[in-house]
C-alpha cells in the first residue's frame, strides 16, 4: 500500500502548499505541510532516499520557519526529528551537519523544556510519535 500511501500524502502535499502560498503567515498550514513532508519522506524510505531526503529538507526548513512564528518547542522537536533522519540519509561520513544542528537544538529545548504537566505530556507523545489521549492533539494547540 506504500505507493497508494505516497501518492495520496503528495496530493495532501501539494494542497497544503497551495493553502501556506495563499496564507504565508498561518502557523497552521505551513506547521501542516511540514507534517506533511515528514511524513513524505517517512514513506519515501529508503526505497526512494532522493526524495526523502528532499522531503526532510524541506520539512526541516519549515519547522525553522515555524520555530519564528510561535514560542512552543513543537517545532525545534519536529526539526531535530527531521535532522536526524536526514543525517541517517547522508551516511556515516557526511552526517556531522545534521548531528551538529540537532544537538544545538537539543541543548536549546534543554533551556525551555516546559514546566507545566499537560504541556509536558503533549511533548512526550510527541517524541514518543504517539497520539494524545489526554489533551487536545499536539498538531491543534
Amino acid at each position: 500500500h506504500a505507493p497508494e500511501a505516497r501518492c495520496h500524502s503528495d496530493r495532501a502535499r501539494q494542497i497544503l502548499q497551495l493553502l501556506v502560498d495563499a496564507s504565508p503567515k498561518d502557523a497552521e498550514y505551513l506547521r501542516a505541510l511540514a507534517d506533511c513532508q515528514l511524513h513524505l519522506s517517512r514513506l519515501f524510505g529508503s526505497d526512494q532516499k532522493q526524495e526523502a531526503v528532499e522531503s526532510l529538507t524541506q520539512a526541516s526548513e519549515h519547522f525553522k520557519t515555524l520555530e519564528g512564528m510561535t514560542s512552543d518547542p513543537w517545532p525545534e522537536l519536529s526539526r531535530i526529528d527531521a535532522e536526524m533522519r536526514r543525517a541517517v540519509f547522508a551516511g556515516f561520513g557526511d552526517a556531522n551537519q545534521h548531528l551538529g544542528e540537532a544537538a544545538r537544538l537539543s541543548r536549546s529545548i534543554d533551556e525551555n523544556w516546559p514546566a507545566d504537566p499537560l504541556e509536558f505530556y503533549r511533548l512526550a507523545t510527541l517524541l514518543a510519535d504517539q497520539p494524545t489521549i489526554l489533551t487536545p492533539d499536539v498538531s491543534s494547540p
